[in-house]
């Protein structure tokens, strides 16, 4: 599927939830130039190239520093967007992914996902973001299993945790009715 050009935009604005379009282009620009940090320039390059003008990353300027990345690279990267949005972590993480995603939808020949593998591990599966991940399916379908999730995970059921969970409470008995005769 190719993604015209203003769907980049759109698809990034509608799936993060944002206001409009320019501060869809101010996330996407933000989450460009803190992964400026870990990719090397000429990719950097063949990967903005492939962007609307108006999203693109600019040029590193002379002021910018080089921040080192020696413990966590996802967090440095994740604490970069949210500095650069004046927002929580949690929530530059979640446009991240989203960026990331939409980018590897958008781009050909170099993505995100492309270059992954040349990155820090921690950055990899961020980086590699899919709107169709179908280890995010599985994921989501494994809370609605339950206890049969536990079993296949080759955890069993504490002792008489199943039976507690399959009757109900009994049920008050009203004064004004007469009690209900056993018909066996």
């Amino acid at each position: 599927m190719v993604m015209h050009r203003d769907d980049l935009v759109s698809h990034v604005r509608a799936r993060a939830r944002l206001h409009g379009r320019n501060e869809a282009r101010r996330v996407i620009r933000a989450v460009l130039q803190a992964c400026r940090q870990f990719v090397p320039d000429r990719t950097f390059q063949q990967v903005n190239a492939q962007l609307p003008a108006d999203v693109a990353a600019p040029g590193r300027e002379h002021g910018d520093e080089q921040p080192s990345v020696d413990g966590d690279a996802c967090r440095t990267l994740i604490r970069s967007v949210a500095r650069r949005l004046h927002v929580d972590e949690p929530n530059a993480a979640f446009l991240s992914r989203v960026v990331f995603e939409q980018l590897n939808n958008y781009c050909r020949g170099v993505t995100p996902a492309s270059i992954a593998p040349s990155l820090p591990a921690e950055v990899r599966p961020l980086l590699a973001a899919r709107s169709d991940d179908p280890a995010r399916r599985y994921r989501l379908l494994l809370p609605t299993l339950g206890s049969a999730g536990a079993v296949l995970g080759g955890r069993a059921a504490p002792q008489g945790a199943a039976l507690t969970a399959a009757v109900p409470p009994p049920r008050p008995s009203r004064p004004d009715r007469p009690a209900a005769k056993n018909r066996d």
